[in-house]
């Protein structure tokens, strides 16, 4: 081989090897990013699931003050 090629080909190596490090990187990034939108996603089901259980027990509350009302609406109609 030529000193020219042999310097062209080494060239072509670094270069392919300095892509194929800033693709690692970039995927390295775009995983944590994943994993943190994931992280955010479990989060606000946990948060729907907490609004969820507030919403039933405001809607058994409401039941009971139904309840109760048509007790005390019932006696007084006697």
């Amino acid at each position: 081989m030529s000193e020219q090629l042999l310097q062209q080909l080494i060239h072509m190596v670094a270069e392919n090897n300095r892509l194929v490090k800033e693709t690692q990187e970039e995927l390295r990034e775009f995983k944590k990013e994943m994993y943190d939108f994931r992280n955010e996603m479990y989060d606000f089901r946990n948060e729907m699931y907490a609004f969820r259980d507030e919403m039933y027990a405001f809607r058994d509350e409401m039941y009971e003050f139904r309840d109760d009302a048509t007790r005390r609406l019932d006696r007084l109609k006697r």
